[in-house]
């Protein structure tokens, strides 16, 4: 029987539970209020687990469900979601400040 928490990640309680559950344990979700500020540890820390060789693509989904995979392989990859959603943000502003349409007008295609 092995006891503490699974090391080798900045998030190591992400990492322990995802063990845990390809090990076969069941869980409750619990969402305590969180310090300010560390979304660029957390993020980093998905990725190490997400790009590790018990990634929740490769190792999950030969051990988990694959509803309990699926959510891994979102939670773990969450952080590069935000690149499409920076870009997304930031080009109306471009395109004002440049004058040039997001989406062109039908004449342009003609």
């Amino acid at each position: 029987m092995q006891m503490g928490f699974r090391y080798g990640s900045l998030v190591e309680d992400i990492y322990t539970g995802y063990q845990l559950h390809c090990e076969g344990w069941k869980s409750i979700f619990c969402n305590p209020k969180r310090p300010a500020f560390l979304g660029h540890r957390w993020a980093v820390g998905l990725l190490e687990v997400a790009l590790s060789k018990n990634s929740p693509i490769t190792f999950g989904m030969g051990h988990l469900g694959p509803i309990m995979a699926q959510c891994y392989i979102h939670y773990t990859f969450w952080p590069i979601h935000s690149l499409p959603i920076t870009i997304y943000a930031l080009l109306p502003q471009l395109t004002l400040l440049s004058g040039v349409p997001i989406f062109p007008k039908i004449s342009f295609l003609v």
